[in-house]
């Protein structure tokens, strides 16, 4: 289920998703969210 939706991950998901910082950290202390870096082709990879 997580695969699927990652592999189907595009910006109108991404836009969909935006919450404030404090609204996620009350997510998953609640065990109601799950933090995953998604990155598109184009922000990179690049570890400064």
């Amino acid at each position: 289920m997580l695969d699927d939706f990652i592999k189907n991950f595009d910006y109108e998901t991404r836009r969909n998703m935006k919450i404030k910082a404090s609204q996620l950290l009350e997510l998953l202390e609640e065990g109601k969210a799950l933090l995953v870096d998604v990155r598109f082709p184009e922000e990179g990879t690049e570890k400064g």
